[in-house]
């Protein structure tokens, strides 16, 4: 049975440290004085869209320091076909402290360099696309964007190299593609001094034993997660 609106909300282990910080030297065995890391979590809306033979997901994941991540991948059901290439069209509609915004363009330098695909091992490297598939310059029609209500369209997509590995399906482990927003000086300093999801070591007195702070919260064990 298939449900045609349905979307799943749910918290996650985000894979990395949100943050972590080591102090040197001391007098203890272990050469630091303290020790601390903060794990990250993400809260994350999914949901699945079916076209033709292809299953799309889209997770739109809210990390707690205010950054948006969403990307998608595509699970193609049956035999791999020639080249080809998936792109999805989204709209970011940006309402930064209202709705009067504008835009900042920040200039970066770039330097051609070669990076071979193949390799003799079988090994592949999937090359990222240089030249867009759509070209947005076209829709520029001179309207202004200080202090408007900004919205961007952008795309995300890659090129599918198809390969015998695709058969029966393709993996999500490759199929992906992802894009990230992420707060700039909007607060004063880092967004994770009041996280209790922590754990803080310092060496004891004698300085051979760690004494491990963990602010309330258990570890999970193996069979928990």
């Amino acid at each position: 049975m298939a449900n045609l609106s349905a979307i799943s909300i749910f918290e996650s282990d985000a894979g990395f440290s949100l943050s972590m910080h080591r102090t040197g030297g001391g007098s203890s065995v272990y050469r630091f004085q303290n020790f601390g890391v903060v794990k990250a979590t993400l809260l994350s809306l999914r949901s699945i869209a079916t076209v033709g033979n292809y299953a799309y997901i889209f997770d739109y994941a809210f990390h707690v320091d205010g950054s948006l991540g969403g990307h998608r991948v595509q699970h193609p059901v049956g035999h791999p076909g020639p080249l080809h290439e998936h792109v999805v069209i989204f709209k970011a509609d940006f309402g930064i402290l209202g709705v009067n915004n504008s835009l900042r363009v920040s200039e970066l330098k770039a330097a051609p360099t070669s990076q071979p695909l193949w390799r003799e091992l079988g090994l592949r490297q999937v090359a990222s696309r240089q030249n867009p598939q759509q070209d947005f310059t076209r829709f520029l029609d001179g309207e202004g964007v200080d202090g408007k209500d900004i919205v961007v369209w952008f795309k995300l997509g890659m090129h599918h190299f198809t390969h015998t590995e695709d058969a029966p399906v393709t993996l999500y482990s490759e199929a992906v593609n992802s894009v990230l927003f992420a707060p700039q000086n909007f607060f004063e300093q880092a967004q994770e001094g009041n996280l209790r999801n922590r754990r803080w070591i310092v060496p004891d007195a004698e300085g051979d034993e760690l004494v491990v702070q963990d602010f309330g919260i258990e570890l999970l064990t193996f069979f928990e997660y």
